[in-house]
């Protein structure tokens, strides 16, 4: 259903397309380097983590990086 909505075939998803599929569908037709979230939105604070670079912006290239790296490290997440 995901897939219908937002335009974008499941076989052109990335994992970080899978990950957005859940949490907010939108992202999957967004461009890597758009932000996300930015500093002073209630969304950036809880996902600080996904700044990469500090920057006091959340790029998708940022979180599907994240993604990326916790399914490479086998889900081993740190707090």
């Amino acid at each position: 259903m995901t897939a219908r909505n937002v335009g974008v075939p499941t076989s052109e998803w990335s994992l970080g397309d899978v990950y957005f599929s859940i949490f907010t569908p939108s992202i999957i037709k967004k461009k890597p380097e758009d932000t996300i979230y930015a500093n002073g939105q209630a969304a950036y604070t809880v996902n600080t983590f996904h700044d990469r670079n500090s920057d006091g912006f959340i790029t998708k290239h940022e979180i599907a990086e994240n993604i990326a790296d916790y399914y490479k490290a086998g889900f081993k997440y740190e707090e």
